[in-house]
């Protein structure tokens, strides 16, 4: 069992996810690391603040490589919502939201609340890159709607199951990998709204 507050997904998003968190720890590990020369960690130093400067940008980087490198064989997906029929999907991205947006720049779901008691179910089925790519910049653009290729639910829980042993289920949240290689995802809303004191 594992939360999660803001946005999280499957497919292309989690492997990017996965990618830019990896990369993250790589220059960590470049800047602690004792046996490198005072330039080299001074620079790792550096190249360290920039990464954090360039926040969700990161993000944008990773998603280009996935985009290029995303093998669609064998991924099949079975999404089970309450009340609804169940549907089988090769959407190589899968997102969940429980606000409009993921960090600064991706408009994903602008209807959607985080007080309401409904998570947003978001599935871009597009199979060719160039397409992949026009949502990416609908996105971008706050001009996503919904389509023949672009299904977005509003939810209380649902569950996604994959359909071939071969390609399992990452799924990211909040940035982080929440579980890896796994056969079914159960996500459920389990709060209406969780209140946050700031002390100033």
């Amino acid at each position: 069992k594992k939360y999660m507050l803001t946005n999280g997904g499957m497919g292309i998003p989690a492997i990017a996810a996965d990618q830019a968190n990896h990369f993250r720890s790589l220059v960590e590990m470049f800047v602690q690391s004792e046996q490198l020369p005072k330039v080299g960690r001074k620079l790792g130093r550096l190249l360290h603040g920039s990464i954090k400067k360039a926040g969700t940008l990161i993000y944008s980087s990773t998603l280009l490589n996935t985009l290029k490198n995303w093998d669609s064989r064998n991924w099949e997906l079975e999404v089970a919502i309450p009340g609804r029929a169940t549907f089988m999907t090769q959407a190589p991205f899968l997102l969940v939201n429980n606000q409009p947006m993921i960090g600064k720049n991706f408009l994903t779901s602008p209807y959607t609340s985080h007080n309401d008691g409904l998570i947003n179910l978001l599935l871009i089925e597009s199979k060719t890159l160039l397409s992949q790519l026009e949502k990416i910049a609908r996105v971008l653009t706050g001009s996503l709607r919904e389509n023949s290729q672009v299904k977005s639910f509003e939810v209380s829980e649902f569950k996604i199951r994959t359909k071939n042993q071969n390609r399992k289920i990452t799924f990211f949240g909040d940035g982080e990998i929440l579980f890896r290689d796994v056969e079914e995802v159960n996500v459920r809303c389990l709060r209406r709204s969780i209140g946050i004191m700031a002390r100033e």
